[in-house]
């Protein structure tokens, strides 16, 4: 199973923010932001040649501590790859950087010399990628490696299948099954990983018409900046001019609590506090926030609705979290959403403009 590197772009187009994959109805706010962005991608792209295709695309997320905190590159890839069509490409790369914009390139692709010398692993699968035992079975084979400790890393994922296959598809429930190497914060949800430490992706398309129903998987990772006792691997990416994220022992209590709201979905969907809580408890039992109500302080501390968010109820409009750093809303009595881009927008223009919705103790966001 050989791997592909990128050739010199044939199309490179900057200037524009990626969009994440949205599973909302078509009708969402959501949906229709990216169905716009796929085709202003498409349109600025044009004509492609009928070859074999790479993709990569860099992700400014502008500040560090987004680099290890949402923003999962999986998720970016996944709406242009299968947007613009799955079976011209053979390789869909992506990285997370901090200033200097978002690019994406796109060009032919060649056959890599080598495979890299990182910790890899291996596995043949018969059973459809949509199912539990799919994942069951990736995950159980990647339980014999240890943890990688914390911190950014860089995976590559290679598919072997027959060429009708959708490969994209797979994308999804292969990286869920990776929790034993990129940890696995939220305890009894196991295809539930930490994979939005990586901040190097690749993903590598090998159709072969001989694999019948068995689709062949493997992995490569590492920690950014670990050497390579091997060939160096041919990529765009500078780990090296990667900024570090926070060490764990200066991360607060709402860095963990948004962490594990992206983990339970509080971005497509309300979550209750109490399962917040329980998973914070869960996933960083050493870090402060250890009662209910010292977490619940901090979560409300930056939702931007509520009237405990004000450090002096007097004094609405005195600087605090939820107007340097608004994360979440209230959506329902003990129910909360992380902000949509649209309602941070809203909000950071309302906020500008001294608009006195936003200093009201408590109310509904448009």
């Amino acid at each position: 199973m050989n791997l592909w590197t990128h050739a010199p772009p044939l199309k490179t187009i900057a200037g524009f923010i990626p969009c994440l994959e949205s599973w909302n109805a078509r009708t969402d706010p959501a949906q229709i932001r990216l169905r716009a962005y796929l085709e202003d991608v498409q349109t600025r792209l044009g004509s492609l040649p009928d070859v074999p295709l790479g993709l990569h695309l860099t992700v400014d997320v502008e500040f560090a501590s987004r680099l290890t905190h949402h923003y999962d590159l999986e998720n970016y890839l996944t709406p242009l790859v299968r947007f613009l069509g799955r079976d011209r490409f053979r390789l869909a790369t992506a990285e997370k950087k901090v200033g200097g914009g978002s690019s994406l390139l796109v060009g032919e692709v060649a056959p890599r010399a080598t495979s890299p010398s990182w910790q890899f692993a291996e596995c043949t699968v018969a059973c459809s990628p949509s199912s539990v035992q799919f994942k069951a079975m990736l995950r159980e084979h990647l339980s014999a490696f240890a943890l990688l400790p914390s911190g950014p890393v860089e995976v590559i994922i290679a598919w072997r299948g027959a060429p009708s296959r959708n490969w994209v598809s797979w994308w999804k429930p292969t990286g869920d099954s990776m929790g034993p190497v990129l940890g696995e914060p939220l305890a009894g949800r196991p295809y539930y990983p930490n994979d939005d430490r990586i901040v190097v992706l690749e993903h590598h398309w090998l159709p072969d018409a001989s694999a019948g129903r068995e689709i062949g998987v493997r992995f490569w990772w590492r920690s950014v900046g670990a050497p390579d006792v091997g060939a160096p691997v041919a990529s765009l990416s500078t780990p090296n001019a990667i900024p570090q994220p926070p060490k764990p022992d200066r991360a607060t209590v709402i860095d963990g609590a948004l962490e594990v709201a992206c983990k339970l979905g509080a971005d497509e969907h309300p979550v209750s506090i109490s399962e917040l809580f329980q998973a914070y408890s869960m996933a960083f039992p050493e870090r402060a926030g250890q009662t209910f109500d010292s977490f619940a302080a901090s979560l409300n501390f930056h939702c931007v609705n509520m009237q405990s968010r004000f450090p002096k109820p007097q004094e609405p409009k005195r600087t605090a979290g939820w107007m340097t750093r608004p994360l979440f809303k209230r959506v329902s009595r003990g129910a909360y959403q992380l902000l949509t881009q649209d309602e941070l927008a809203w909000f950071r223009k309302a906020l500008a403009e001294g608009d006195e919705m936003v200093f009201r103790a408590e109310y509904t966001l448009p």
